[in-house]
């Protein structure tokens, strides 16, 4: 295994707290969710479903993290998620 995949894996087991905000697109009236890293700037997820938002989620996260990595830019560790906080398996 290269260090490059190894670093790569190490930072995709970490758990990453996210927001998740359901809206309405005002042009159809469609109904969409958006979940976000707080902690990695500019990182989040569409879709129009829970399920389809985290999955979009996680394939930017993985890009986030690429391109962290290709531009040697500090990579946050995770923040705590609030007590109140729930568990969502992406």
């Amino acid at each position: 295994m290269t260090e490059g995949k190894e670093v790569l894996d190490d930072l995709l087991s970490r758990e990453y707290p996210v927001t998740i905000r359901w809206g309405t697109d005002e042009s159809t009236g469609c109904r969409y969710c958006l979940v976000r890293h707080p902690d990695l700037e500019g990182c989040y997820g569409l879709g129009r479903s829970l399920k389809d938002a985290l999955a979009d989620v996680k394939r930017a996260r993985l890009d986030w993290f690429n391109e962290a990595l290709r531009d040697n830019r500090t990579i946050p560790p995770p923040s705590e998620p609030p007590e109140d906080a729930i568990r969502v398996s992406a």
